[in-house]
């Protein structure tokens, strides 16, 4: 890509619905947008995405298991465990079928801290009561929670489920202890978090993954990997509930993580919550 283009990753600019229609450079948000399947890019970013799945082709199939992870975990939030509450921090562009759609008598407020994917967030989630869309980051998560519009919909006198997705992924872990303990303090007993977690295969040659993380790095996605344990250590003392392997997200097919691209790739993911007993 350009050098005097570069992808808009984070900002803490106004979020306004002409942040995201402003179509002169790619946005993050918008590049994975389109690798999801959405609609909500300009053909800047569709040119950015492609030339990220010359480079690296498993990426399609990693933001898309991403994503389907989230609707796995809130299915069995809602379904299984009963929760009526949800945060979803890096939560990325809204599409057509939005996670809260699937849980209509619960609250739920998403957050990212990319100002594309909140601008057109608040934009299309305005005046709704149940949902928002607001600006958070995992790094300051107790501004998160002091925020008009989560304090208006949450309760954290009650349990509640918190998705942070791939956020493991991009904080360093001084970020991650502070984002555990916070959390910690500030939720009711009961409540729990849900990770999709992305790390290097126990069978892969390291030189695999650490390649792959190169490119991405390159691409403007600063991903670390962080396996299950240190992830475990790092958010005590919140306790491990669920750690599932072998996924089958909702919505894929079967065979969806035998793709030879991924595998030479040199990576397993792992669906991971933990609960504050």
């Amino acid at each position: 890509m350009s050098q005097n283009r570069p992808i808009q990753s984070a900002a803490a600019a106004t979020f306004s619905p002409s942040s995201f229609l402003d179509a002169s450079q790619p946005n993050l948000s918008r590049v994975f947008n389109y690798l999801t399947g959405g609609s909500a890019y300009f053909e800047a970013d569709r040119v950015v995405a492609e030339k990220m799945l010359v480079e690296f082709p498993p990426l399609k199939k990693l933001v898309q298991l991403s994503k389907a992870f989230t609707v796995e975990a809130v299915q069995h939030l809602h379904v299984v465990e009963g929760f009526r509450q949800f945060l979803d921090l890096g939560s990325g562009i809204p599409s057509g079928d939005m996670v809260h759609q699937l849980v209509p008598d619960a609250m739920f407020v998403y957050s990212d801290i990319n100002p594309v994917a909140v601008s057109y967030g608040v934009h299309l989630l305005a005046g709704q009561e149940r949902v928002a869309y607001v600006h958070g980051d995992a790094r300051e998560i107790g501004a998160l929670l002091a925020h008009k519009d989560v304090k208006q919909r949450l309760r954290f006198d009650e349990r509640l489920a918190v998705g942070l997705n791939n956020i493991p992924m991009f904080l360093a872990e001084t970020e991650l202890r502070l984002l555990a303990k916070t959390l910690y303090d500030r939720l009711a007993a009961g409540s729990q978090i849900s990770f999709f977690l992305q790390m290097r295969a126990a069978e892969a040659q390291s030189s695999k993954a650490d390649e792959a993380q190169m490119k991405l790095q390159r691409m403007g996605v600063p991903v670390r990997y962080v396996d299950v344990g240190k992830v475990c250590e790092l958010f005590w003392p919140w306790k491990p509930k669920l750690v599932e392997t072998a996924i089958r997200f909702m919505g894929l097919p079967a065979d969806f993580l035998d793709d030879v691209a991924v595998q030479e790739a040199g990576l397993a993911h792992y669906a991971l919550f933990l609960v504050k007993e």
